[in-house]
């Protein structure tokens, strides 16, 4: 497994390697076989409706589904379980989706987000499949939806919409200054929730890990070896530069292993324990960032803002950010060339 800290100095001028699903996920290569017995061959096949199905459950957490088998799904059908109130999904834009979808035949599980963890998807055709796309478009996100449709085998799914952005409470008097009386950068946010940096001109950065919980989540704890899916943007103290955020148009959500020693060391400190909906300020030393193996960022101090979206035990058949592809190449060239690419653009 590649190390996320080496990741990091590979990309420290881009966005971390993205978290990119697809309408494979449905059903996925990799099933959860139910506990309910297949029918036997003399059961006939029910013509089943939404009304035949029974969910229980809250919104953002594994629904239970009861419905009479083997189903019939002559056509697809769509009904909202629980409507929310946030931004309602666009074409084109971000998704962070949490899927159940069980055979209508016989019960067998194909997708389990709410035990292997949201997915972050674009809300395009190509990404989600024709049925997909058109049941969520429109969706609010805090929604809970019920889909039935026939693709190849008949399919029960349940799909929540969750945020994209910290959705817990604002902090009141965030410190303005670190322990050691050095200034803190100030969090402002665009109406997408988008986060704005501003670094103290001509001041000497904290010199020791600093976190500022800017909004306290009310989800879960994020616990070490869980992963956790994170919106993030990454700024260089010396310059007020953004050198990585996936708030960026072209960027989704991302998947880290957390306390696990895959990610820089003070950025693990700070996600370690965190409870899901949170964002946080963090001001990471040197010699907690990139250290003396950052090349030419081995003596900067970097600024995260951090929004922690979901967090779940990880999957095996999971990758995670330090495991993508894109880890492969962590030479000292490598590093010297992505500052140097990020010094040209600034």
């Amino acid at each position: 497994m590649r190390n996320l800290q080496r990741l990091i100095a590979v990309l420290c001028c881009a966005v971390l390697a993205l978290l990119t699903a697809c309408s494979s996920d449905l059903p996925g290569p990799e099933r959860e076989r139910s506990k309910k017995p297949k029918p036997t061959q003399t059961q006939a096949p029910v013509t089943g409706t939404l009304a035949d199905i029974q969910v229980t459950g809250t919104w953002s957490t594994r629904p239970d589904v009861e419905f009479p088998m083997p189903l019939l799904v002559e056509e697809p059908e769509t009904t909202i379980l629980v409507a929310g109130a946030g931004p309602r999904l666009k074409e084109g834009g971000k998704a962070l989706l949490a899927i159940y979808a069980q055979s209508g035949s016989d019960g067998e599980v194909f997708t389990d987000h709410f035990t292997d963890g949201p997915k972050a998807f674009r809300m395009l055709r190509s990404d989600l499949g024709d049925d997909l796309y058109e049941t969520m478009v429109g969706v609010r996100t805090g929604s809970r939806v019920l889909h039935v449709v026939h693709d190849s085998v008949p399919l029960v799914m349940v799909i929540d919409v969750l945020p994209l952005f910290a959705s817990g409470e604002p902090v009141e008097d965030v410190a303005a200054e670190a322990p050691d009386g050095a200034p803190m950068p100030t969090v402002n946010s665009k109406k997408d929730g988008t986060p704005v940096v501003n670094v103290p001109k001509k001041k000497k950065p904290p010199a020791t890990l600093t976190t500022s919980v800017l909004i306290r989540g009310n989800g879960a704890q994020v616990l070490a070896n869980e992963t956790a899916v994170l919106q993030y943007q990454a700024v260089r103290w010396s310059k007020n530069k953004v050198v990585g955020s996936t708030w960026d148009p072209d960027e989704l959500p991302v998947t880290v292993k957390v306390g696990a020693d895959t990610l820089i060391e003070g950025l693990d400190a700070a996600l370690t324990d965190l409870t899901v909906g949170s964002r946080i300020l963090v001001v990471v030393p040197p010699v907690l960032a990139f250290g003396p193996a950052g090349g030419k960022w081995q003596n900067e101090t970097m600024v995260y803002v951090v929004d922690v979206l979901a967090a779940s035990a990880p999957s095996t058949g999971d990758k995670t950010v330090d495991e993508s592809d894109e880890a492969d190449d962590d030479s000292p060239e490598a590093r010297d060339k992505a500052a140097d690419e990020s010094d040209k653009r600034e």
